[in-house]
């Protein structure tokens, strides 16, 4: 089904939950580019992780490196959606 096609998601997340509902939005023809940073992914390990990374696009990107703060400032000016999990 491509539904969202068209729609470009930023996926900033590092959590289950939004990486399901970023793999939905996926299913259904959206455009998801999840940003992978050097620090480890607490999830990244889990059995089902290969489900939720599905139709992604990765882009690894180092947020202490100010080229690619400016490329992930491009990247969600030219986005439609931003997904973002907050540290507690």
């Amino acid at each position: 089904m491509t539904i969202l096609k068209g729609v470009r998601v930023v996926d900033l997340s590092q959590s289950p939950a939004a990486g399901l509902a970023t793999m939905i939005l996926a299913d259904f023809g959206a455009e998801i580019v999840k940003i992978k940073t050097p620090e480890d992914d607490p999830y990244q390990n889990l059995a089902a992780a290969p489900m939720w990374l599905r139709g992604k696009q990765t882009w690894p990107l180092n947020f202490t490196n100010s080229k690619d703060i400016k490329k992930l400032h491009r990247l969600v000016a030219g986005s439609d959606v931003v997904v973002a999990t907050a540290k507690k």
